[in-house]
């Protein structure tokens, strides 16, 4: 079965989810990148450093790749009934991690709208392996 890319579900309007990643310390983190970012289309990491730390990423997902690398059921949730447009995603925990993940991730989190927001970390285990 054909896997959508990231980009064609935000050329059909798809909400997308965005996540940041804390590798582990002392990994090669661009190797890392390299792999997170290839176990598909449906997900996209980008190979700068978060906030100058060599170690954090951004990338940008479906919620089908999230149920499919994760194991998670992403549901979005109004922010607001003055605001129709403004979502966010319901905080999940994730219950399952890719094997080729395994001892690379030390956290992993979602960006949720908001003036100061700095992530939301999955609740519960988070570090892969």
């Amino acid at each position: 079965m054909r896997i959508p890319s990231v980009r064609e579900a935000f050329d059909r309007g798809e909400p997308l989810v965005e996540l940041w990643i804390k590798f582990r310390a002392g990994i090669d983190y661009q190797q890392a990148t390299e792999l997170l970012d290839g176990l598909g289309p449906d997900i996209e990491v980008h190979f700068m450093d978060g906030y100058g730390d060599p170690a954090l990423r951004c990338a940008n997902a479906t919620a089908a790749c999230m149920k499919r690398l994760f194991n998670v059921e992403m549901a979005r949730r109004s922010i607001s009934p003055e605001f129709p447009e403004g979502f966010m995603w319901e905080c999940v925990e994730i219950r399952e991690w890719p094997p080729e993940l395994a001892g690379l991730i030390h956290e992993i989190g979602i960006t949720q709208p908001g003036g100061l927001d700095d992530g939301q970390a999955f609740p519960g285990e988070v570090e892969s392996g």
